[in-house]
């Protein structure tokens, strides 16, 4: 008998691209899957087009107003009844293999809370974009992840990982007082409780990079932060993990890393300033991570040569 997914998808105004997103679901290999789609508020036809699919394994359900995508996630979370899931954004597309590939790897590995995978950036009009994809793909961590995974964010998106539903309970879920960065806040305490199994070789997902106000502002994204950080550096199962020490290195680590990702940001989005203000700023407060730093950073700016002006 086919192991059964519950995927979540939170849903605010993605009319243009949900229902691709679904339909990248109707394609899996694997069948087994029950498709959750929460419309956290829209204003827009979202819901409309959520409903226009008649298969029965898609369900759709409307928050209380506008909750912000962690509460909707807990809201999907909440309704679904399978042992593994995996969190959809409503602009992304799996790939057919996603489920079966993530699954089998599961099977294999059973003391696996996360099994992830890798994934392709596209255009807002669904090309895919970015040099990375012609590089060979770095290996990422697997096994016992909570220190990598403190300094970085390497799941980018929930869409390339299968989560299990005990894990998952024990932290409560998504924290829904974060307003950023609470994906990487999810990993990490889930770093601190289960081994994580990556899938080298699989690309999952195809992620839409949609423009929004986080890339472009670098000193109020960098603000928004702040809250993840403390939450996580200072979380009782982070703590029982970890000495003092090495967290405060690790912290500082991960400061110049959050100052890093925005200078790639404003790379692809041609603000070169702020790009370079990030890349300094970055590089000061991690001066082990230079020569990667710098070469993320030359790909980045070569991204946003390429690309065209928004």
């Amino acid at each position: 008998m086919s192991t059964p997914v519950s995927l979540i998808m939170p849903a605010y105004n993605a009319a243009p691209y949900i229902g691709e997103a679904i339909r990248s679901v109707l394609a899996q290999s694997h069948t087994a899957w029950e498709l959750i789609i929460v419309d956290d508020g829209s204003t827009d036809a979202t819901a409309r087009i959520a409903r226009s699919f008649t298969d029965p394994r898609i369900h759709v359900y409307a928050s209380t107003g506008q909750t912000g995508a962690a509460a909707a996630r807990n809201l999907g979370f909440a309704q679904a009844r399978h042992n593994w899931l995996m969190f959809l954004d409503a602009d992304d597309r799996l790939r057919p293999q996603a489920l079966g590939s993530l699954l089998s790897a599961a099977t294999q590995k059973p003391e696996a809370g996360v099994i992830y995978a890798d994934y392709e950036r596209m255009t807002v009009q669904g090309q895919l974009t970015g040099l990375r994809r012609w590089l060979p793909r770095p290996s990422r961590p697997t096994g016992d992840v909570l220190p990598a995974f403190l300094y970085r964010n390497h799941i980018v998106n929930g869409g390339t990982a299968l989560i299990r539903r005990a894990p998952l309970e024990a932290i409560g879920g998504w924290n829904p007082e974060l307003r950023s960065s609470n994906d990487w806040a999810l990993w990490c305490l889930l770093a601190s409780i289960t081994p994580f199994h990556y899938m080298r070789g699989l690309t999952a997902l195809e992620y839409r990079d949609v423009p929004t106000g986080i890339t472009r502002q670098h000193n109020t994204g960098r603000e928004k932060l702040e809250p993840a950080i403390d939450f996580v550096f200072t979380h009782p199962l982070v703590r029982a993990r970890l000495g003092e020490d090495e967290l405060k290195h690790i912290r500082q680590r991960k400061e110049g890393r959050v100052h890093l990702f925005f200078a790639l940001q404003q790379a692809r989005a041609r603000h070169w300033r702020a790009a370079f203000d990030g890349l300094w700023r970055g590089l000061k407060l991690d001066p082990a991570n230079s020569p990667l730093a710098l070469a993320e950073f030359t790909l980045a700016l070569v991204d946003g040569c390429l690309a065209r002006p928004r």
